[in-house]
């Protein structure tokens, strides 16, 4: 096969052709290759041409893998982010109760002052958003606090189907196609269910968001790996540009016109505190896809600490 078709990317398969034809040489190039396994692999690469004048010239090179480092930098970043976010919603959290507090306050002192239906509806009105609002600022503060949450050995594949229910709706209003090839095998991780459901159902929402009514196609893979599991969402709407890719899941950033910047934000913090790994890959009008790597379950991880009972028994 063509060592072209090993890279991902067009864009630095260009690159790479030009450069070789230009300077008959690349060093230390950093570029994304895809294995038989379709697995994908970040590398340094450097290619020489060799030969006479007689003779066909042929390359010789380095591939080093740098997947691993790639990873140890994603998750220094991830954690960094997570801190982050965590403290922005302590500070956000705390601000916005202080005014809720007197909001509630004051709509409890005007109720037996409220005489007409007409004003009870706008009564009514406050206090059932005062109480959404409250119930947002807690959903903000669980969700930055790791230590908290219960994991559990749960089906990962029960976990997506249950966020496609969630996003049902939406799909039916907007005619997506989804695909969702279901497994025979049980895939086990250790996880919260409540709170992966909706770290997937964020990124299947922003899928179906950017897709166009009627032509949408959302595509759901379950891949199994060494030691994880990968799953694949993938739609065909209107991609993220290459400078925001970077910006995502950052929080106050958004590429929809009347977006919060919360969705992903707070997905990412969901996915830190069961230890995953998220990537996304994107082509501007040809759509996205979130790749999320999470851990199998780990028998052993359930088991005492006591050194007697890992032992492996002979029969």
């Amino acid at each position: 096969m063509n060592f072209y078709d090993l890279l991902r990317s067009p864009k630095e398969r260009d690159n790479l052709q030009n450069r070789l034809i230009s300077k008959a040489e690349v060093v230390d190039l950093e570029c994304d290759l895809i294995t038989k396994n379709k697995v994908r692999k970040y590398c340094v690469l450097s290619l020489t041409r060799s030969g006479t004048e007689n003779d066909d010239p042929y390359f010789q090179g380095i591939i080093h893998d740098i997947t691993n480092i790639k990873k140890a930098e994603r998750e220094t970043l991830q954690a960094e982010k997570f801190a982050t976010t965590g403290r922005l919603v302590r500070t956000l959290s705390h601000e916005i109760r202080n005014p809720l507090t007197n909001i509630f306050l004051s709509i409890d002192q005007l109720q037996p002052e409220i005489r007409t239906s007409e004003g009870r509806k706008y009564w009514q009105i406050i206090e059932r958003n005062s109480k959404r609002i409250g119930d947002l600022v807690d959903q903000l503060l669980n969700s930055a606090r790791p230590d908290e949450i219960v994991m559990d050995k749960v089906d990962l594949q029960f976990i997506i189907e249950q966020s496609l229910a969630l996003a049902s709706d939406r799909i039916k209003l907007k005619a997506i196609k989804v695909v969702f090839p279901e497994s025979k095998e049980e895939v086990w991780v250790k996880a919260n269910i409540e709170k992966l459901k909706i770290a997937f159902l964020n990124i299947i929402m922003n899928a179906i968001e950017a897709m166009t009514a009627g032509e949408g196609l959302l595509l759901i893979s379950l891949t199994e790996l060494d030691n994880e599991y990968k799953v694949s969402i993938e739609d065909n709407g209107v991609g993220i540009k290459e400078e925001n890719l970077p910006l995502i899941f950052e929080p106050y950033f958004s590429g929809k016109k009347n977006g919060m910047g919360f969705g992903l934000a707070a997905t990412l913090t969901i996915l830190q505190m069961h230890h995953a790994i998220v990537e996304v890959e994107s082509v501007e009008g040809r759509g996205t896809t979130f790749h999320v790597l999470i851990k199998k379950w780990n028998e052993l991880s359930s088991v005492s600490k006591n050194p007697d009972l890992l032992k492996i028994k002979p029969e």
